[in-house]
């Protein structure tokens, strides 16, 4: 996987990416976009800009796991693998206690609490 993200890449929010953005930067021989910003975990984002290209890696910075629930990440998952093999990088994470208010508690719990399901999410899912 790690080959195929070229030796150049670009970060940028969800909101400053498009299909035709993703074509502009193939051409130019970029290997990969990296998807910033905790884009939603239906990854529909992800999934145009893999629609539009033909080489290019999509990853994201990460999904947030206080956004989106396991199982449908997972869905979305397995939904874009079987449409563009190979070219899709998930990233999960915490992101930031700022950005997340209340709903913050420590990583570890959460993660044995609703996302405690995410192996099997993954595993099952699509």
């Amino acid at each position: 996987m790690f080959d195929e993200l070229g030796k150049f890449g670009v970060w940028r929010s969800a909101a400053q990416l498009s299909p035709e953005l993703a074509v502009a930067l193939e051409r130019l021989g970029y290997g990969a976009i990296w998807i910033g910003g905790s884009p939603g975990g239906d990854l529909r984002l992800a999934e145009q800009l893999l629609d539009a290209t033909t080489t290019l890696t999509v990853a994201t910075g990460i999904v947030n796991i206080w956004k989106d629930a396991a199982e449908p990440v997972a869905a979305s998952y397995h939904r874009i693998e079987a449409r563009h093999p190979g070219r899709f990088l998930l990233g999960i994470g915490v992101g930031h206690p700022e950005a997340t208010g209340a709903r913050y508690a420590k990583p570890y719990e959460l993660a044995i609490k609703p996302w405690s399901g995410c192996h099997a999410a993954f595993l099952t899912a699509g």
